[in-house]
């Protein structure tokens, strides 16, 4: 039977690392895609999308002086593409940023991913104790929504199983002139909610895809020398547009690249994003430019 409150475990996130011989690092040696494992996934990592699945594509990479994220800007209102428009799906909170694909809010229930990090955002430490927090205050209501949406909009909830996603939270912060960025998702498998994460951070990869990929990876692997040939604005502006070219109706223009570095951030391409997300004064809990419950 299943449980009416499923109970978050963990699960492997899988990786894939793309050497860049003859370029300089801050740290790592590799590229990682972040992908779940709930379908046994090939060793390419290649996400298998059905029904309510992503409608974004959010890629991080560390570059000369700083890290950047990038995303497309579509909206598919409540997962639906013939009802769309376009928001920034990029947020700042202090100095902590954060990209989202997937679900944000649910209206049955406390589920608000927003509300959820502007409150680990405030939590002092490591950007992994703030993404801790996260987990801590938003585990429960990720559960909570998921058995909401099972009893009050099964059709929403079958699409969600079938997928097997919830949401991938990216979290971005620069720590002591080195970029840092953590994927925290939630996924459904055989009724429950699983957890994962992945980090970038000294001695890992230099870079995290999460949401609509299947492009980027077919490129990376036969383009080894995707770094040297585009540099990392290039290849976060070309990675998403593979996206959007492979699939308009999941992933759409403009897209928004902002670079975070020591002394603050800026934007590379401000797509549909507000200007006060790139400044260094902190930001007050930002409200989501958007109604729909995915993106």
């Amino acid at each position: 039977m299943e449980p009416s409150n499923p109970v978050a475990t963990s699960v492997k996130i899988m990786p894939i690392k793309v050497n860049h011989p003859g370029i300089r690092k801050q740290s790592g040696n590799g590229f990682c895609i972040v992908t779940s494992k709930i379908f046994r996934i090939s060793a390419l990592g290649v996400l298998f999308i059905i029904g309510h699945g992503f409608a974004t594509t959010v890629v991080v990479l560390r570059s000369p002086g700083g890290i950047l994220i990038g995303t497309d800007s579509r909206i598919n209102e409540m997962g639906n593409p013939s009802i769309h428009f376009t928001a920034c799906k990029i947020f700042r909170f202090g100095d902590m940023y954060l990209a989202n694909a997937g679900m944000y809010t649910s209206g049955g229930t406390n589920f608000n991913v927003l509300n959820f990090a502007a409150q680990a955002a405030q939590i002092p430490g490591s950007l992994m104790d703030k993404v801790a927090a996260f987990h801590d205050r938003i585990n429960a209501a990720v559960a909570a929504m998921v058995d909401d949406t099972r009893r009050n909009e099964p059709a929403v909830y079958d699409g969600m199983s079938k997928s097997g996603i919830i949401f991938e939270a990216t979290f971005v912060q620069m720590v002591r002139g080195v970029g840092e960025a953590i994927t925290k998702g939630y996924y459904i498998r055989d009724g429950l909610v699983v957890d994962d994460t992945k980090e970038i951070s000294p001695g890992d990869a230099d870079g995290l895809v999460s949401g609509k990929q299947d492009a980027i990876q077919r490129f990376i692997k036969g383009n080894p020398n995707w770094y040297l040939d585009l540099g990392a604005v290039g290849a976060v502006s070309r990675f998403i547009d593979l996206e959007i070219i492979e699939e308009p109706d999941r992933v759409g223009p403009p897209i928004a690249i902002l670079k975070i570095a020591a002394n603050g951030s800026e934007w590379i391409q401000q797509g549909v994003c507000p200007d006060d997300i790139a400044q260094n004064e902190d930001q007050g809990h930002p409200k989501a430019h958007f109604n729909a419950g995915r993106l």
